[in-house]
C-alpha cells in the first residue's frame, strides 16, 4: 500500500492549480500554487538559500542565480524560487524526469509557483513541503528542517518510490523526449501518455496499451522470443533451458564461459545473473533465478 502523504502544519499557498498540457508556466503538464506577497515579508531568501544548500546539497544542484539576483527579489518571489527548486530536486531524486520549476510575481500582491508532475498529488505534496521548508529556513534561529518535516520527506520518498516511473518507462521517456515527444501520466498506475490528442498513446511501463495478447505472453517468455526471433531470421543469442542444476552446468561447459543466468518467465532484470564465469558462480545464480521463477 503507497504511503499516505503527510500534510503540512501550516498553508503556505492560498490557491493550488492543475494543468495537464502545455499552460503559460510551461509545455509540459505543471502544479501551480499562489502565494499572498504579504505572508512571506519577514522571509530571508539568501539565508534559505545558504541553509538549503546545506541540508539537501544534491537536491539544489544545478541552482542558478536568478536575474535579477536573489536578494533584490520580493520575498515571495525569491522563496517561491527557492522552494520550486528544491521540490523538483526532492521528487527527481527517486527516478524522477522533471525539468520544469519556476515561480513569477504577479502584481499587485501575489507569487505563482510551478513544478512539473508524473502524479499531481506528488508535486503538490512536494511543493507545499519545499515552502514550508523554506518559510522555516529563511528565519533566523531555525537552521535546520523540523523532525516533522524530516517525516513528511520520509514519506513522500517512499511515495515516489512506489508511484514514480520505473526504469523500463524512464527509458522510453528519455527518448521522447529527445525528440519533443510531450509525456504525462494516464489513469491507472504506471501508465504513460506520450504524445497529444488522437496521435497519442497509453503505455504500461514500457508495453503499449495496444499490444497483441499473444505479443504480452512472449514478452514474458524468453523461450518463445528467441524462437519467434529465430523464424523471423533475426539474430538471437545462443541459449539453453535448465531445470536442474546439472542441466545447467552442462550447458554452460557447451555455451562456453562466461554465461548469462536468467529465469525464463521473468522481466526487469528479476533473478537475472551477468559475467558468470566458474561452477560455483553458476550454483549461486541458478538458484537466484529459480527463486523467482514460477516454473518448475
Amino acid at each position: 500500500m503507497a504511503p499516505s502523504i503527510v500534510p503540512g502544519p501550516t498553508a503556505r499557498s492560498i490557491a493550488a492549480r492543475t494543468f495537464h498540457g502545455p499552460s503559460a508556466f510551461a509545455a509540459d503538464p505543471v502544479v501551480m500554487v499562489t502565494l499572498r506577497a504579504d505572508d512571506w515579508s519577514g522571509i530571508h531568501t539568501e539565508l534559505a538559500l545558504q541553509r538549503l544548500q546545506g541540508h539537501f546539497a544534491t537536491w539544489m544542484r544545478g541552482w542558478a542565480p536568478p536575474t535579477p539576483s536573489l536578494p533584490t527579489l520580493a520575498p515571495a518571489h525569491g522563496a517561491g524560487l527557492l522552494a520550486a527548486h528544491w521540490a523538483r530536486g526532492l521528487l527527481n531524486a527517486v527516478r524522477g524526469l522533471i525539468d520544469c520549476a519556476g515561480a513569477m510575481a504577479c502584481p499587485p500582491d501575489a507569487v505563482q509557483v510551478w513544478v512539473g508532475w508524473h502524479e499531481p498529488e506528488l508535486s503538490l505534496a512536494a511543493l507545499e513541503l519545499a515552502l514550508d521548508l523554506v518559510g522555516r529556513l529563511g528565519r533566523p534561529g531555525m537552521p535546520a528542517p523540523s523532525p516533522h518535516q524530516v517525516e513528511r520527506i520520509r514519506v513522500l520518498l517512499k511515495a515516489c518510490r512506489d508511484r514514480h516511473p520505473d526504469y523500463q518507462s524512464r527509458v522510453l521517456m528519455l527518448g521522447a523526449r529527445s525528440i519533443g515527444c510531450p509525456v504525462q501520466a494516464s489513469p491507472g498506475q504506471r501508465h504513460w501518455q506520450y504524445g497529444w490528442g488522437r496521435h497519442g498513446r497509453v503505455f504500461f511501463e514500457s508495453s503499449p496499451g495496444d499490444e497483441s495478447a499473444r505479443g504480452r505472453r512472449m514478452s514474458t517468455d524468453k523461450l518463445q522470443t528467441n524462437a519467434f526471433l529465430r523464424h523471423l531470421g533475426l539474430p538471437a543469442t545462443e541459449q539453453r533451458a535448465a531445470q536442474t542444476l546439472a542441466e545447467a552446468r552442462v550447458h554452460a561447459q557447451e555455451l562456453g564461459w562466461p554465461v548469462v543466468v536468467k529465469p525464463t518467465d521473468q522481466g526487469k532484470g528479476r533473478g537475472v545473473s551477468v559475467g558468470v564465469d566458474s561452477s560455483d558462480r553458476l550454483d549461486a545464480a541458478f538458484e537466484r533465478a529459480r527463486a523467482v521463477s514460477a516454473r518448475p
